[in-house]
Parts: C-alpha cells; sequence; structure tokens
C-alpha cells in the first residue's frame, strides 16, 4: 500500500517540476536547460513503468534501471556540453556510458542483473561535470550556479546509495530503513528544482499575441513608407 503513496508523490513532485520548467522555457527561450527537463521525464517515467509493473513475475527492475541510467547519463552530458564553449573536445564524453552499457549488459554481467557499474559511471559522471560547471567562471546565467550547486550536492549524497541499490533492494529491512531517506531526498530535490525554475521565469515577461501582431504591422508600415520616399 505504501507504493502507491511513494509513486503518487514522486509523480506529482516530478510533474510540478516539469511544469516549472516549461514555465521557464516558454518566458525565457533558454531552450539550453532541455535535457534537464527531459532528465526528469525519464526518471519519473522508469519509476512509473517500475510502479505498474512491479508485481509481474517475470518483470525485472534491473533492466528498467540499466536503460533509464544510460538515457540520464546522456542526458546529463548532453545539458552540460550546452553551456560549454569547447564542445567539440567534450563528444567524447557521449561514449563513457554507451562502452560502460554494453560492458555490463553484455560481457561483465547482464541486463537482467543490477547495473553497479552503470550507476557508478553515471554518479561520477554526474559529479563531475556539475562540478567543472560550478568552477565555470563565465555564468551566463545564475539559473545555471544555482542548479549546478544542487545537483552536484544530490549525486554526491546519493552516490553511497547507487552504488550499492543492489544489495539493499534484495535486503526488505534496510530498504524499509534506507528507501524512505531517499525518497525524502527526492522530494527535497524537486522542491527546490520548482522553486529555481518557477522564480527565474519570474524575470521574464511575456508580450501578448496581440502586441507581436501589433508590432509586426507597425514594422510592415515603416518599411512601406521607406520604400515610397525612396
Amino acid at each position: 500500500m505504501m507504493a502507491i503513496y511513494y509513486f503518487a508523490v514522486l509523480f506529482v513532485f516530478d510533474a510540478l517540476v516539469f511544469a516549472g520548467g516549461l514555465r521557464f522555457l516558454w518566458k525565457s527561450k533558454d531552450f539550453r536547460f532541455l535535457p534537464l527537463l527531459l532528465w526528469i521525464c525519464v526518471r519519473s517515467i522508469s519509476e512509473f513503468i517500475t510502479y505498474v509493473y512491479r508485481t509481474e513475475a517475470d518483470f525485472s527492475y534491473s533492466t528498467i534501471s540499466h536503460v533509464s541510467v544510460f538515457i540520464e547519463a546522456l542526458l546529463i552530458i548532453h545539458f552540460y556540453r550546452k553551456f560549454k564553449t569547447k564542445k567539440q573536445k567534450s563528444y567524447f564524453l557521449y561514449f563513457v556510458p554507451l562502452l560502460l552499457f554494453v560492458l555490463e549488459t553484455q560481457f561483465l554481467s547482464s541486463i537482467e542483473k543490477p547495473n553497479q557499474l552503470g550507476n557508478l559511471g553515471y554518479t561520477v559522471i554526474s559529479i563531475l561535470l556539475f562540478l567543472d560547471l560550478i568552477l565555470m567562471k563565465d555564468k551566463s546565467t545564475p539559473l545555471l550556479s544555482k542548479l549546478s550547486n544542487v545537483l552536484f550536492s544530490y549525486h554526491c549524497i546519493t552516490f553511497p546509495y547507487l552504488i550499492f541499490i543492489g544489495y539493499i533492494r534484495t535486503n526488505t529491512d534496510l530498504m524499509e530503513t534506507v528507501y524512505p531517506a531517499f525518497f525524502a531526498l527526492i522530494v527535497l530535490l524537486n522542491s527546490i528544482l520548482f522553486y529555481l525554475f518557477w522564480t527565474s521565469a519570474a524575470g521574464f515577461t511575456i508580450q501578448p499575441f496581440s502586441r507581436l501582431w501589433k508590432n509586426e504591422q507597425m514594422g510592415k508600415r515603416t518599411i512601406t513608407k521607406h520604400e515610397q520616399t525612396t
């Protein structure tokens, strides 16, 4: 019964973050933050699939986790590259999670077993990339600095949980003790992300369509008058 409450709360907070992010994108037109919203979506979808099929006999949480972590790593890398000036030198980053995914699922282990290597690679990549964004001198937007600090702290805190998640999930007593703390951390993260997106969007104004149309017509009349005088 507790599972439905956990999922409902996570879904609501994920939806709030996504709504706040869409509001920010709509008002700022800064689509460099889109990969971060997609990262939230992937996490939410994996949670939804896990909840729906959790009682199926042939359902494997590890399979969902492998794919989800792989996509999340790619999105974090893509988000990072949006703010780097020397993008050509960072193309190799995309191959790191791909290499780890192939190695773990095809050679070192199986896609139906816990993705310890994938979690390790994803967490280390996220920590290093967000740290680099924090140390980046040319801050193109205050929101980037705040998000980088929050996500860097989140991944540092969850590092032990993600590394030992395979063992934790097989130990019922340990899972009942650890997961509520992890759940509370995710809720806190989503609350902060929602606040940052929503308040950052407040600094932008959207012109109504009627005003945009009026400005466009005025611009056309100005061009026509100029052509007549010439």
